[in-house]
């Protein structure tokens, strides 16, 4: 997983920088703080569903979107090219919440 984010984030940055973007996007801040405080299972159970899960979830619907109905073509393919991988590890965060619990 780790892999294919870093090679999404390089694809996606060529892109980026042809469109005069340069800094890169900051996390959610939100989902920062509710994690902050929390430690062991607890952390566990809040990060499997706020960024495995929900974070994925959030991807698959942006991904899906860009390609169907993207403008810039460039994009558009990144996204396409993408959407199977994001919906894979969409499925793979569901699996691990189910067998943690955490949905």
């Amino acid at each position: 997983m780790i892999a294919d984010h870093t090679k999404l984030a390089r694809n996606l940055d060529v892109i980026a920088k042809r469109h005069g973007i340069t800094a890169p996007p900051s996390a959610d801040s939100s989902v920062i703080s509710s994690l902050q405080n929390l430690k062991g299972a607890e952390f566990d159970k809040a990060y499997i569903q706020q960024v495995a899960v929900g974070g994925h979830q959030k991807a698959v619907e942006l991904f899906r979107h860009e390609s169907e109905q993207g403008n810039d073509v460039a994009l558009k393919a990144a996204a396409g090219k993408a959407l199977p991988v994001i919906s894979h590890h969409y499925a793979m965060a569901q699996q691990l919440a189910k067998a943690k619990a955490a949905l």
